[in-house]
């Protein structure tokens, strides 16, 4: 990738290097293909929309994970909040994905407030966005049991001021005590959830794409190859940091996810803030080689 660059700048140099007449030339050609670009984008969707595996919902490509609602990267205030979702939904994005664990439920309540904010306005409806949120994480540690998810689940909808969930997730299943709690008695509590209501898709999250994958075998077997939708427990999957610059690890497991119809939803596009200029907070468990690499990479970009 750094070799390209530098041909390009070596490029980029030559063509700028004769005189001031074929220079302007240039220019003029470039600043005429800026514009006829302009007006292709222009004609375009603002935002693309894609089916969340095989479900019925149809949600943005790009979605606003709500982390930073719960003042996980700083503090924010309930009005940025409500101005943050509410330029979400005016530019197409239907999609919020929240969790009782960031900032010890602080996110899901201020998402609440921000999307009945966006309701009294009259411009939107609870049809328009799809929302997403989690179990079996918190501030003051991990239960996966049956009884606690399907507590969890009434707590998130009076938070979020919703009478349903279009996704819960079991949140992080790599931090359970024990898989087979997840496997055994967090998604039957979901799957109860879903015949009456409150939900209306089951999904489970993680970094390790591996467990992630792990749960989904013991989940639905060999045999999900084969389920219809109907049938089907698992329907969709988020991970983090997995399809990035740094680390295309998730191509490894898309196909086969996707031939079993699962939605495949990437989280921490830059790495929960590796590949920023500002950096990862200090929490980021990236070792030093790892940062010093990304950070390298950023320079470059600038």
């Amino acid at each position: 990738m750094f070799a390209r660059t530098s041909r390009h700048q070596l490029r980029t140099a030559r063509l700028f290097s004769t005189n001031s007449s074929t220079n302007a030339d240039k220019l003029a050609q470039l600043e005429k293909r800026i514009v006829q670009l302009e007006q292709l984008l222009a004609t375009q969707s603002a935002v693309k929309y894609r089916p969340l595996g095989s479900t019925n919902l149809k949600v943005s490509s790009l979605s606003l994970g709500c982390a930073p609602l719960g003042g996980v990267y700083g503090g924010l205030s309930q009005d940025v909040a409500n101005n943050i979702v509410l330029t979400c939904l005016r530019r197409g994005i239907n999609f919020f994905d929240t969790s009782p664990y960031y900032g010890d439920k602080t996110s899901e309540i201020v998402l609440g407030k921000a999307l009945r904010n966006a309701q009294e306005t009259g411009e939107f409806n609870r049809e328009d966005f799809i929302l997403a949120t989690k179990c079996g994480r918190y501030a003051d540690g991990t239960d996966f049991s049956g009884k606690t998810v399907e507590s969890s689940i009434k707590e998130s909808m009076s938070r979020l001021q919703t009478d349903y969930i279009d996704v819960m997730q079991c949140h992080d299943i790599e931090f359970a005590s024990s898989l087979q709690q997840v496997i055994q008695e967090a998604i039957p509590a979901l799957q109860d959830s879903k015949t009456n209501g409150d939900i209306k898709h089951i999904g489970i999250t993680g970094l390790p794409l591996q467990v992630l994958d792990y749960v989904i075998e013991q989940v639905d077997g060999p045999a999900a190859l084969g389920k219809s939708n109907e049938t089907r427990v698992i329907d969709s999957i988020l991970t983090y940091c997995c399809y990035t610059l740094n680390n295309t690890q998730l191509t490894d497991y898309l196909p086969r996810w996707k031939h079993r119809g699962i939605g495949v939803i990437q989280g921490g596009a830059t790495s929960m803030g590796l590949l920023t200029p500002s950096g990862p907070p200090d929490w980021h468990p990236a070792p030093d080689q790892v940062r010093d690499a990304c950070a390298d990479a950023v320079q470059r970009c600038e």
